[in-house]
């Protein structure tokens, strides 16, 4: 990687953990004992840090080195490194497709219910002989059909919840 691009990136998830904690460039540069001038410079990418100085600096962000240089996202800190990704036109394109993936998934998973469901109502419907469905659970076709039926029912309210808070998560 360039090194150019490599510091961009570590600058901006400076940034990203800074603001996400709600600190001034001040606040950071008094943390690490060093001007806030030295803190802008390092989040602009126009100063190289050095390892001592970058390993202080993920020490005080509570990460690991590999973390601050991008190698690994903790979990705290990975809606501000989504952030940054996502403002790139490479991290918009990949959140997009993530988002229409998990859209889909969800989709098809209440499409599959809901054919379980009308399978369940024609069987409630049809079963009209008392035998068992099954020799290990006693249960009569209506029955079944009624139990497949709320199961079906229940899991694609759960898949609708989830996506419309999956998209409301996402805007």
């Amino acid at each position: 990687m360039d090194e150019k691009i490599f510091m961009a990136e570590l600058g901006d998830r400076m940034i990203a953990l800074r603001e996400s904690r709600g600190w001034s460039q001040d606040e950071l540069a008094e943390k690490l004992n060093v001007s806030r001038q030295t803190v802008s410079n390092w989040e602009n990418g126009k100063v190289r840090i050095d390892i001592v100085k970058a390993s202080e600096v993920a020490d005080v962000f509570g990460i690991t080195l590999d973390e601050l240089c991008g190698k690994c996202i903790a979990p705290d800190d990975q809606n501000a490194a989504r952030e940054v990704a996502a403002e790139t036109p490479d991290g918009k394109a990949k959140e997009k497709r993530h988002r229409k993936s998990i859209i889909a998934l969800l989709a098809a998973v209440m499409a599959v219910f809901s054919v379980l469901g009308v399978y369940g109502i024609i069987q409630a419907a049809t079963g009209s002989d008392e035998r068992p469905v099954s020799s290990v659970i006693s249960l009569s076709p209506y029955a079944a059909g009624v139990l497949i039926f709320v199961v079906a029912v229940v899991a694609v309210v759960v898949c609708a919840v989830l996506l419309v808070r999956y998209i409301d998560r996402t805007r």
